[in-house]
């Protein structure tokens, strides 16, 4: 049987959709644009002028909890290129008080006239004398602005303690383009500078940033003033700070890096397994990469209401409770290999993201994709018997990861899977190496990875009298093979390594199906997709457990729900203790129970002090046939009262995966839209998330329709990526449907299947 194999692999790497703001223009080249004030604002671009770059900030902030808000005074020296009678840069609801600019070679103060245009998130300083190009000035900016309600910017954050006491801290959050609402800065990944950071608070609080603390001084009015050692060079977004009330624990690397994981004081004990994997991971990459980690110390902290599920400030990692904290009397099995992936991801990105970063936001993916990779390489090190890699290849191909977009993360790390089986390890881990060091504290596009992965390495062999010199060529071809006729099938792609798909013909389909179905051993655990599990108990076959029964109750697959449904009684009755199959207990409880079960859920969720257990029992309330419950739970989330912010996302994606409920979500997103934008702005990846969770699941012309009609309403609107990512989404509903519709309600009919249920799953 000749068969004629042909592989044409194509890279084509598309840069995130979440950040719909960011945009090349604002004012179109032959518009004037306006300041606040009426008069014409110096430049039309929503991106800065290259010919003033930022070297040194020094940036002071003193933050007030009493009237929650905070003022601050930033020093900026920068170098200038050409001449210019304007100085351009980001702020974002920030109230300029003053503003002076000094001539370093003439020590000369310099007036300025301030002019701000809110439509770009600009602010221009202009002057009647020109700055002169060589030269080098500090400008120095005062303002005030109240701490942000919102995820973004230095935002400010309430939790209660078991106790009932209300606690308040500020954190920041940056990325993209949210530096600009805690100061005025050049707020562009490519503008890279060094950040002297100091911070004033109370004594009931200390203060945290990316460098270790340098000195710390109990001021005449009592307040408390924390400086911090200047930074490595890096972007706006990487800046970071927390003041809070929190508890600490510490380790040592090897190395004498000080790892330190930062919670509230009754939820400390929960940090030991993030505060051991986190020493181990940064000793792993640090041998890896061949680079050392740069700061002497690392700090994680769990925020109690974080947007998303982490940000990786370098020195100063930044998490959601559910990504940090693990508690061995509460959490599943899942929930420990969760904190392991999302820690070794965001240490990841201390090297590919802040080491090295992206020039622009189109190529996000060198950060995202990255770091999804070497969060798979990390684990499975440290970790093999989770087979995490494995279960990788299914979570990469057909998850969307909740933070930028599924092309950013997703994508990246498939192709980069693919890359590394291709170029061989030795291969790949030394043209990673050779990117970072050369791009080290710069910035970097696509293009410079694919010259690093490209160089060759060269052998070398010494036979006593000659030298040979050989490379390692990833040779693809075609080639007719004739094969022997017992040979009935052959499996492309082996292992899942390369990013593409294998169209089958239904003969070859069928002989593979037979294959697995005779002796599927013959494949590997990837190519089978699926894997074997006993009553062995390792955390594998567990969790597949725990895949399989939720699979069998929701899609209510009697034995399997009757006794889901006892279990769950009887944990009522004994508060039991079967913490990997507990979220599907609450799930099959609520959904057969009623008012009863759903109050008792909702208190155990108001006392839990374990974060991954509220989110169990928050997706478990979700699944309540009450309309009012429903809607109570989208109201108070939006409210923060209960149930926090952060979760709204969860309660609107699990709702909008029924098809029963996807007409409510829909109806209050509209009518709560205004309330929406303010809290998450309007081309955050956050609110992108949830309005693609719920049109995601429209297949009419007529919901196709409605949405593009209340998007058309609105200012701004129409042009968001993810706009245009969830009309075309239910457009290819809709063809899906048009196209499939019929075989399958036919096929469904004659009973051309198999029932999955067929062999009854004992519990």
């Amino acid at each position: 049987m000749p068969i004629s194999l042909e592989v044409i692999f194509v890279l084509t790497m598309v840069g995130t959709s979440g950040m719909a703001l960011i945009r090349a223009d604002n004012c179109a080249s032959s518009e004037t644009c306006l300041a606040t004030n009426r008069m014409t604002f110096p430049w039309r671009s929503a991106r800065l002028p290259s010919f003033i770059v930022p070297e040194h900030y020094h940036l002071n902030i003193h933050v007030d909890f009493a009237t929650q808000t905070f003022k601050g005074q930033v020093k900026i020296l920068i170098a200038v290129t050409k001449c210019s009678r304007f100085i351009v840069l980001h702020s974002k609801n920030l109230n300029i008080c003053e503003a002076f600019l000094e001539a370093i070679h003439t020590q000369k103060n310099i007036s300025l006239q301030v002019l701000q245009a809110p439509k770009n998130e600009q602010v221009a300083f202009t002057s009647n004398t020109s700055l002169e190009a060589g030269r080098k000035y500090d400008l120095t900016i005062g303002y005030t602005a109240p701490l942000s309600t919102s995820f973004s910017g230095f935002y400010k954050v309430f939790y209660t303690t078991k106790s009932g006491a209300q606690r308040m801290l500020a954190a920041t959050h940056f990325e993209p383009t949210s530096a600009r609402k805690a100061f005025p800065c050049f707020d562009e990944p490519h503008m890279k500078a060094l950040f002297s950071v100091t911070v004033v608070h109370s004594q009931q609080n200390y203060a945290i940033s990316n460098m270790p603390m340098r000195t710390s001084l109990l001021r005449a009015d009592g307040l408390v003033e924390d400086h911090f050692l200047h930074s490595l060079k890096m972007s706006s977004y990487l800046v970071a700070f927390v003041v809070s009330d929190f508890a600490s624990r510490s380790a040592m690397s090897t190395r004498g890096i000080k790892v330190s994981v930062f919670a509230p004081s009754e939820q400390i004990s929960q940090t030991e397994h993030a505060l051991h994997i986190g020493v181990k991971i940064l000793e792993f990459f640090e041998e890896y990469f061949q680079i050392p980690y740069p700061i002497s110390k690392l700090d994680l902290v769990a925020i109690p209401n974080f947007e998303s599920g982490a940000m990786e400030n370098w020195g100063l990692i930044t998490f959601r409770e559910t990504s940090l904290l693990y508690d061995p009397e509460t959490s599943t099995g899942l929930n420990k290999i969760w904190v392991t992936l999302v820690t070794a991801h965001e240490i990841a990105h201390q090297w590919f993201g802040n080491l090295v970063t992206m020039a622009w936001w189109n190529d996000i993916w060198l950060n995202e994709g990255f770091a999804s990779y070497m969060e798979f390489v990390a684990t499975n090190h440290l970790r093999p018997e989770w087979s995490v890699v494995s279960k990788a290849l299914k979570q990469l191909f057909y998850q969307i990861r909740q933070m930028f977009d599924v092309i950013s993360y997703s994508k990246g790390a498939c192709i980069l899977h693919m890359l590394h089986n291709l170029l061989t390890e030795p291969v790949f881990r030394s043209g990673i190496q050779s990117y970072l060091r050369e791009h080290s504290y710069g910035n970097a596009q696509q293009d410079q990875l694919w010259q690093a992965l490209s160089k060759v390495i060269l052998f070398f062999t010494f036979n006593g009298q000659s030298v040979l010199l050989s490379l390692i060529i990833a040779l693809l071809f075609t080639v007719s093979i004739d094969l022997p006729k017992e040979v009935l099938w052959i499996k492309a792609n082996v292992n899942c390594t390369g990013f593409y798909r294998v169209a089958y013909d239904l003969q070859m389909f069928h002989m593979i199906i037979h294959q697995l179905q005779e002796n599927d051993l013959v494949f590997s655990s990837n190519d089978r997709g699926e894997e074997t599990w006993d009553d062995s108990g390792t955390m594998p076959q567990q969790n597949l457990r725990v895949l399989l029964l939720s699979m069998a109750t929701g899609y209510k697959q009697l034995p399997a729900t009757h006794r889901a449904q006892d279990l769950f009684y009887r944990w009522m009755e004994s508060d039991g203790k079967t913490w990997n199959l507990r979220g599907l207990l609450f799930r099959v409880g609520v959904r057969n129970g009623g008012d009863e079960e759903w109050r008792f859920l909702l208190k155990k969720y108001m006392e839990s002090p374990s974060s991954t257990n509220k989110l169990s029992i928050l997706q478990a309330l979700c699944r309540t046939r009450s309309t009012a419950k429903k809607l109570w739970l989208l109201k108070t989330s939006l409210l923060n009262h209960v149930i926090k912010t952060q979760d709204f996302g969860t309660i609107i994606r699990q709702l909008a995966s029924s098809p029963k409920n996807n007409r409510l979500v829909w109806r209050f997103m509209q009518h709560n839209w205004d309330k929406l934008t303010t809290k998450f702005s309007l081309g955050s990846s956050y609110l992108a998330r949830i309005v693609l969770s719920i049109t995601s699941h429209f297949s009419t012309q007529q919901k196709y329709l409605e949405v593009k009609r209340f998007f058309s309403s609105g200012k701004n609107m129409r042009n968001l990526m993810f706009v245009r990512r969830s009309l075309e989404v239910i457009r290819l509903n809709i063809l899906w449907l048009q196209k499939n519709r019929n075989p399958i309600n036919f096929w469904l009919r004659m009973g051309l299947y198999i029932s999955p249920w067929a062999t009854v799953i004992k519990v």
